[in-house]
């Protein structure tokens, strides 16, 4: 595989492990993920479920900058 074909395999799964943390959050936008956090943050969910769903919208608001 040339690096060409690399470089566009490791785009492609970027995309497709955006859109699977974009679905698991519920929102895209930064507006929306910032509120999604807040939403969160108070959401009566276990602790273990929190840190996985802050730390899923903080690699998409990072993704977004």
């Amino acid at each position: 595989m040339s690096e060409e074909s690399q470089i566009e395999a490791v785009k492609q799964q970027r995309g497709r492990l955006r859109a699977a943390l974009t679905a698991l959050v519920g929102a895209e936008s930064a507006d929306e993920l910032r509120q999604m956090e807040g939403i969160i943050r108070v959401a009566p969910v276990p602790n273990a479920d929190k840190v996985a769903m802050l730390n899923a919208i903080h690699v998409l608001l990072e993704e977004d900058v």
